[in-house]
């Protein structure tokens, strides 16, 4: 009895959500940014899938734009979108086990905040290029402010680390007058 009433419910259930995604909006978004400052390449993040909005979806929209990279935040997000023939290269924004890049070369870059993690990429994946992170306020990762002069000096000590850029996460960039946005800001200029 209680599997019929289980089925019962399987069968009829449908979602209320749904996502559409306008390729032409999306688009424009990206251009209008994009025009700000011709000097700045904007990098499209397209982790979580894609905010909701399907990672694949997303990133197939915005392939041909020649972006510097997407963002995604895991190993299995890379996975995704280079399982799709995607073009763009990829940038890993979130933590990676060190353990994972031992397998086999892969075609992505990372963002680094610990010495382990370089030290593998470095014995592992020497082509890969590294972001290095760094906390300027959100206090969930990268490397420390006071902690950066030493975290370089151990960088520069692996042959095969390729620095591409320099990263953070910022808490709140809603409101330029945002004193914590500001107080990043300050710390992100002190990094680079």
């Amino acid at each position: 009895m209680i599997d019929r009433i289980l089925n019962f419910f399987r069968k009829s259930y449908h979602t209320l959500n749904t996502i559409k995604v306008s390729r032409d909006n999306l688009l424009h978004n990206y251009r209008y940014l994009a025009s700000f400052n011709k000097k700045v390449k904007i990098a499209p993040v397209v982790k979580s899938n894609g905010y909701g909005h399907g990672i694949i979806n997303v990133a197939k929209i915005l392939d041909h734009l020649n972006t510097p990279f997407f963002c995604v935040d895991s190993l299995y997000e890379a996975y995704e979108l280079l399982k799709t023939k995607i073009k763009t290269p990829i940038l890993i924004t979130g933590y990676t086990n060190p353990e994972n890049l031992k397998v086999k070369k892969l075609p992505f870059s990372y963002a680094v905040f610990t010495l382990d993690l370089a030290k593998t990429i470095n014995d592992y994946q020497p082509h890969a290029g590294v972001h290095i992170f760094v906390d300027t306020g959100m206090r969930r990762e990268g490397v420390r402010i006071e902690e950066l002069p030493e975290f370089l000096e151990a960088i520069k000590k692996l042959p095969n680390i390729k620095i591409e850029g320099l990263m953070s996460h910022l808490a709140s960039s809603e409101s330029r007058k945002d004193p914590l946005f500001l107080a990043q800001i300050k710390l992100f200029k002190k990094a680079f």
